[in-house]
C-alpha cells in the first residue's frame, strides 16, 4: 500500500469519517479522495473497522433476570467428627507421643548408675566418666588429680589405616 505524500489530509481521515470536519473541509476530502487511490482505500479499510467494531446492544437486565437465584446447598451432617474435632485428636496425639517420649528417656537417665568407665590407649590409660553429679568430693578430686596426669596430646604419630580392600584380604 502507498501512503499519501499530503500528511494533512490523511491526519483529516478520521474526522471525515465521524463527521467532524466543517462543510469546507469536508469538501476538499472528498476532492481529495476523487484522485487519491491511497487515501480512498485507506478510507475504505477505516469505515469497515468500524463495522467490525460495533458491537450489538446487550441486554443486562435480561440476562440478569434469566440467571437463577443463588440457594446454598444443605450439606449432609457428617458422621461424628468435624475437622475441628480432628484436629484436636491430632495435636493430642502428637502430645501424647511426646510426653512419653521424654519420660521413657528421662526414665533410663534418672535410672542409671554412676558410671566409671577406663578406656585403653597405645600411650596412656584414659577414663571416661558418666554421672558425675552424683560422686563425692573425694571421687572428683581424685578424678581431677588423674585428669591432670594425663597428656593432652598423644605421644606417638597415629599408625596409618590400610583399608582392607587395599590390604589384599577380606
Amino acid at each position: 500500500m502507498i501512503d499519501c505524500p499530503d500528511i494533512a489530509m490523511r491526519e483529516s481521515l478520521p474526522e471525515f469519517i465521524h463527521g467532524g470536519l466543517d462543510p469546507d473541509a469536508y469538501e476538499r476530502v472528498q476532492q481529495h479522495l476523487d484522485e487519491c487511490e491511497a487515501c480512498t482505500d485507506e478510507v475504505t479499510l477505516m469505515r469497515q473497522v468500524i463495522i467490525v467494531r460495533a458491537m450489538p446492544s446487550i441486554d443486562v437486565a435480561a440476562i440478569t433476570a434469566a440467571i437463577p437465584p443463588y440457594q446454598a446447598q444443605r450439606r449432609s451432617p457428617r458422621h461424628w467428627a468435624s475437622s475441628a474435632q480432628w484436629r484436636a485428636i491430632a495435636a493430642a496425639l502428637v502430645m501424647a507421643i511426646g510426653v512419653s517420649t521424654f519420660a521413657i528417656h528421662h526414665g533410663e537417665a534418672s535410672n542409671g548408675t554412676t558410671q566409671t568407665a577406663t578406656v585403653n590407649t597405645a600411650a596412656n590409660n584414659g577414663v571416661a566418666i558418666v554421672g558425675v553429679s552424683e560422686l563425692s568430693d573425694d571421687h572428683l578430686d581424685q578424678l581431677i588429680g588423674e585428669l591432670d596426669t594425663m597428656d593432652a596430646m598423644p605421644a606417638d604419630d597415629p599408625d596409618s589405616v590400610v583399608p582392607v580392600a587395599l590390604d589384599g584380604g577380606l
